[in-house]
């Protein structure tokens, strides 16, 4: 018996209509999603399903056009025109819209209207994880990853070539006055006198890059970016480019993020506390133990971290950690009853002065037995032997050493790495996201917050949605730690839930 090839019948009639709620399946990742907003609390939008305007054309509704922006990112579709196209060619958008298409303006205008309240979808995907138990408040991890500006560096301002610009601006407006004090005439405009509209537009321009010139002297620049103006030049990747520095806060449980966050600083010397800080406006606490890496390491941090009660691990600093001295200043030990550091030597160091260090004070301590130190090459080259500054945080500084030597401590420092960065090489290689699409420090961190809630729903839709896999071989590295299973998970929320709101 003969088979034959399969084929479309494109003729072919059905006796009853389809159903468009037969188009999907009951675990497509489009109906996960409308779940996750219609359970959602959704005030901030400022309109709700099925509500009339005084004058204008019908309107879409705004839960419609969050759910294809939400379904778009978890897709890797960013842009409003691809949605556009998304809607009219892929079956997912096509049941998720309805069959409706809104165009790419409609779609732009909303993420426009409405990016401050994007914060808002991110934090209550977190609090939906935490409802189901999937948040276990036990390790979190925080860093931070450089993301490329959507403006060309091509187009990137020296100060110098400002003022090289400007200086050839005053020169042909001057050189203009010249020419008409001499003739003695001018051409005389309506309500006056005025400049040729060449001129006219060099006097603009050169008012713009007065402007530029100021905002580099305020900030400290020295470069800017016309088209991104809130980027800066940080390394990452291996190079220096416009971007801006993209954080959040991971737990390690199953790799939710449950802080987002971006800044245009260089390096994350400042943001632990502001991070923790999200991190409880999310959830109304933090997490056990929060680890960070050594480029999270300040005194100033660390200090507001413990007046708070944030438990938190930073790994060493990277001069400390690659051995750029033998003795670093945590080898030194404080002496509080005579007020001086004990060298790794035994020789004190006393008291000598104290540095304002541009209002924060710090004690001074020199070691005045360099001369006779047998280490004095490898300790410190300065002439006057080796000094140690106490600020106002070195109780805090010295309490979280302690704690960080301990092994168990160290072995949760090793496993921070294995936490988060897998999720930023996740975001950059399997998403595709390397370079903003939009540019200004607010746009980008409701890109941020979109990028973020994506990737909390995925992972959503694979621990409550998904089918169980089946391991053909046993794992081979077992985790020891009790996990509760797919289907206990789905057994408990065969509707997402609206978490609440923690108390401030």
């Amino acid at each position: 018996m003969m088979s034959r090839s399969i084929d479309a019948e494109y003729g072919q009639c059905f006796l009853l209509p389809p159903s468009l709620e037969e188009w999907v399946g009951p675990e497509h990742p489009a109906r996960f999603v409308r779940d996750f907003v219609d359970g959602l609390d959704l005030d901030w939008l400022g309109a709700e399903r099925g509500e009339t305007a005084e004058a204008g054309r019908p309107h879409y509704a705004p839960r419609l056009l969050l759910c294809l922006w939400l379904y778009g990112y978890m897709e890797r579709i960013r842009s409003p025109r691809a949605l556009e196209r998304a809607c009219r060619n892929h079956m997912g958008f096509i049941w998720l819209s309805g069959m409706l298409t809104p165009d790419h303006n409609t779609l732009w205008r909303f993420w426009k209207a409405h990016k401050g309240g994007l914060k808002e979808v991110f934090r209550q995907s977190v609090r939906v994880a935490a409802a189901l138990e999937l948040v276990e408040m036990v390790v979190h991890c925080v860093d931070g990853t450089k993301i490329a500006s959507a403006a060309s560096k091509r187009r990137a301002l020296h100060r110098g070539d400002l003022e090289a610009l400007l200086a050839s601006l005053d020169e042909r407006l001057s050189s203009y006055m010249e020419t008409v004090d001499e003739s003695g005439t001018r051409e005389e405009s309506e309500g006056g006198y005025g400049l040729p509209d060449e001129l006219r537009d060099a006097a603009a321009r050169k008012a713009k890059i007065a402007e530029a010139l100021e905002r580099l002297d305020i900030e400290g620049r020295a470069r800017v970016l016309p088209g991104d103006p809130d980027a800066r030049m940080m390394r990452g990747s291996g190079r220096t480019e416009w971007s801006y520095n993209a954080q959040a806060v991971v737990d390690k449980a199953n790799g939710f993020v449950v802080a987002s966050a971006v800044t245009s600083d260089e390096n994350d010397r400042r943001q632990l506390v502001p991070m923790l800080e999200e991190t409880v406006n999310t959830l109304g606490e933090t997490a056990e133990t929060t680890l960070a890496d050594g480029g999270y390491n300040s005194n100033e941090q660390l200090g507001a971290a413990h007046a708070k009660g944030y438990n938190v691990l930073v790994n060493s600093h990277g001069q400390e950690k690659r051995g750029g001295t033998h003795y670093p200043a945590s080898r030194f030990v404080y002496d509080r009853g005579q007020d001086v550091y004990v060298c790794p030597q035994g020789a004190p160091l006393p008291y000598e002065y104290t540095d304002d260090n541009n209002g924060k004070p710090r004690r001074v301590y020199r070691c005045r037995r360099f001369a006779e130190c047998p280490v004095r090459a490898q300790c410190s080259a300065a002439r006057r032997g080796r000094t140690i500054k106490r600020d106002l945080h070195a109780d805090a500084v010295e309490e979280h050493l302690t704690r960080r030597e301990t092994p168990e401590n160290k072995t949760l420092l090793r496993e921070r790495g294995a936490v988060i960065e897998r999720i930023f090489g996740a975001i950059k290689h399997n998403e595709g996201f390397r370079r903003w699409t939009v540019r200004g420090i607010g746009n980008a961190n409701a890109q941020w917050d979109l990028i973020c809630t994506a990737w909390n729903l995925k992972l959503l839709h694979r621990l409550v949605c998904a089918k169980p896999t089946h391991r053909s071989t046993p794992n081979p590295h077992p985790d020891p730690t009790p996990r509760r299973t797919r289907k206990q998970i789905r057994n408990r929320s065969a509707i997402l839930p609206a978490a609440p709101i923690p108390a401030a």
